[in-house]
């Protein structure tokens, strides 16, 4: 496995700190100072982070010609036996117990596969059925469901979060937008890894986020935080008077024909969740739920494809609310290839064939649990993929794609 995540460098750190922060939200490598006795701010502040925020990016970068009806063909058949050949050629050599990974754009069609164990002991084969947790790429729906409230006047990015929690430390300074990128300030250690985990409901979560006061002024720095997350999820409920769970329902899932996509709730699990398995052995995790609109999701990667174009071609959102939610771009745990914007990522790095490449992305990890889904614009690819084991999702990816450039070479005229 060590071997296989190499085959990527440093792209493959942030899952690492994306896993560890979706446990502790421990900081690994947040660009803000801790500040254990902050004095009360007088405003919010402009970004002081020491590295810069990214600048905008190319129109080149946006699917452009997309009308999406591409999701409805399959790949050509040479072309799908090369990448179930592939992906089976990764679960074998990293040891990881399944996937689910769909993979395709314009000119191409889709590929989707559900493959390998969906549980080791006892034994439960991964099929079509199969639901895969996404974790924090849960954040991306929540980001969608915010926008869109925000577009019909409900919510506004500027709406404090004192709105809901009149106690909360800098609530009267802490924004909407905020909360979507980041840099709220919130001090919050939030979930525990199993064995040891239980489900926490997000009252408690935010509770103990308001105990625990600010870490800097709202603006100043970036600093990942799921709590930020699960606040968002609960303004969502009070505004709306419905559920996280039917929001999501009615607003992405019904409208985009996601049949197989849900949200874990607190109990019973949805039918056909796989089980994490962290170092490769089930682990029954009882806190699935607990990261609620922080990364809840359980789906099949053809549905995550699916709403990742939708988000990206304008179908969820107007183009220019899209295009406003990579517009400030945030640089994630000191690093200069990750950034972060309202709900979506940038991740950039050089190629083995030293090509600068970049893709729109979110990912998300717990143990036993990865996931990434991305828009690469150079090849004008979508891709999505979810292991429950702590095999990289983001060098998943990268064969995947890598196995789609050498198809396409090799068929050209």
């Amino acid at each position: 496995m060590n071997l296989f995540i190499s085959r990527v460098g440093r792209m493959c750190s942030v899952i690492a700190c994306s896993i560890a922060l979706l446990v502790t939200n421990a900081g690994c490598g947040s660009n803000a100072p801790v500040h254990e006795n902050l004095p009360p701010c007088a405003r919010a502040l402009g970004y002081r982070g020491t590295l810069p925020l990214r600048s905008a990016l190319p129109e080149t970068d946006w699917p452009t010609d997309d009308d999406g009806s591409w999701l409805d063909r399959p790949v050509p058949p040479p072309l799908g036996a090369l990448l179930e050949s592939r992906l089976q050629s990764v679960l074998a050599q990293t040891g990881a117990p399944g996937a689910t990974v769909a993979i395709g754009g314009p000119g191409l069609g889709l590929w989707q596969r559900s493959l390998g164990l969906a549980r080791t002991a006892p034994r439960v084969v991964a099929d079509d059925a199969s639901l895969f947790w996404w974790a924090s790429v849960g954040k991306a729906y929540t980001a969608v469901l915010v926008l869109q409230s925000v577009q019909q006047a409900k919510l506004s990015l500027d709406q404090p979060v004192s709105t809901w929690w009149p106690h909360f430390p800098e609530g009267r300074h802490i924004t909407i937008a905020h909360l979507l990128n980041h840099t709220g300030g919130l001090n919050a250690a939030e979930f525990t890894a199993p064995p040891d985990a239980i489900y926490q409901p997000p009252e408690a979560l935010v509770a103990r986020a308001q105990a625990n006061g600010s870490l800097f002024c709202p603006g100043a720095y970036w600093r990942y935080s799921n709590t930020g997350y699960i606040m968002l999820g609960r303004a969502l409920e009070l505004t709306e008077g419905m559920s996280y769970a039917e929001l999501l329902q009615q607003h992405v899932f019904a409208p985009l024909g996601l049949t197989h996509s849900t949200v874990i709730d607190h109990a019973p699990p949805p039918v056909g969740l796989v089980t994490p398995h962290p170092g490769n052995q089930p682990v029954d995790d009882a806190a699935r739920a607990t990261p609620f609109a922080a990364g809840s999701i359980a789906a099949r990667a053809d549905d995550v494809v699916r709403f990742w174009q939708a988000l990206l071609t304008g179908k969820l959102l107007p183009t220019s609310t899209v295009r406003a939610s990579f517009a400030t771009l945030y640089p994630m745990f000191n690093a200069t290839d990750d950034h972060y914007g309202r709900g979506v990522m940038v991740k950039e790095w050089t190629d083995t064939r030293g090509r600068s490449r970049r893709w729109l992305a979110h990912q998300g990890g717990h143990p036993g649990t990865n996931a990434l889904v991305a828009y690469d614009p150079m090849l004008h690819v979508y891709v999505a993929v979810a292991l429950n084991s702590d095999v990289s999702a983001v060098a998943t990816s990268n064969v995947l794609l890598q196995t789609l450039e050498t198809w396409r070479a090799a068929a050209a005229p």
